[in-house]
């Protein structure tokens, strides 16, 4: 009985542990902060200069007046141990530059957004700009008479 009771908390335990990390890349695209975005300014950038500075976007939307810059950060790493085996691995955090162009080419808003804990793209109607969310919920009038 002294040996069964150890054997089968062994056997039948298991750990997990999360080690929060300060954010740190480990390879990809290089982070889109202050420092890299600092040259846009509003109606005065444009699209050309964007592309020449950060490169190629890694969603395109709207007919060319939406890019996507995408990059992921590892914000900690998790170790799950058992009897006899374990693994273990970061946890990323994606990040999303969203850069909107006017009709003249020229950015007319940016802003960077983070998803926590999610490796998935966001849908599209985040990446739309206010003015865009706000016609689309508008009703459709109705100019039939009887």
């Amino acid at each position: 009985m002294k040996i069964l009771l150890p054997f089968l908390l062994i056997l039948f335990s298991s750990a997990c542990i999360v080690i929060p990390t300060p954010e740190h890349r480990l390879g990809g695209r290089v982070p889109c902060d202050d420092e890299k975005t600092a040259f846009i300014v509003q109606d005065t950038t444009s699209k050309e200069e964007v592309l020449l500075k950060l490169g190629e976007p890694d969603l395109v939307l709207n007919q060319e007046t939406i890019f996507v810059y995408r990059w992921e950060m590892v914000a900690a790493y998790f170790f799950i141990g058992g009897y006899g085996a374990g693994t273990g691995g970061p946890i990323q955090r994606p990040y999303f530059l969203i850069i909107e162009f006017n009709d003249k080419n020229f950015i007319s808003r940016h802003e960077v957004r983070a998803s926590v804990f999610s490796s998935s793209t966001p849908s599209v109607e985040i990446f739309k700009s206010p003015k865009q969310s706000t016609n689309a919920s508008a009703p459709e009038s109705s100019t039939s008479s009887p």
